[in-house]
């Protein structure tokens, strides 16, 4: 939860995961943030240009079947609004 926070120790947290995306930006690499759990921290990780986030902030895990209900659910959006959706789905 330190990375949004104002204090020393989210100063820190944020320095950290900048030279880490950095890191992988120079690699030609993507980078993954994982355990994002709130909103705060999933526009601090938009900021910082990160590739690709999970946690809960975005959902919760679930069954292939409510993921189908989940999609299901959304109003029609065009790909320029959605943009890239990565997912990652076990057994």
């Amino acid at each position: 939860t330190a990375l949004a926070d104002t204090t020393r120790e989210g100063n820190q947290a944020r320095s950290i995961v900048r030279a880490a995306i950095e890191l992988a930006r120079a690699m030609d690499l993507e980078s993954t943030a994982e355990g994002v759990e709130n909103s705060a921290q999933l526009g601090v990780l938009k900021g910082m240009y990160c590739d690709e986030v999970q946690g809960y902030a975005i959902s919760y895990p679930m069954t292939r079947p409510a993921l189908n209900a989940y999609f299901k659910s959304l109003p029609q959006l065009s790909s320029k609004e959605v943009g890239v959706l990565k997912l990652s789905l076990s057994a």
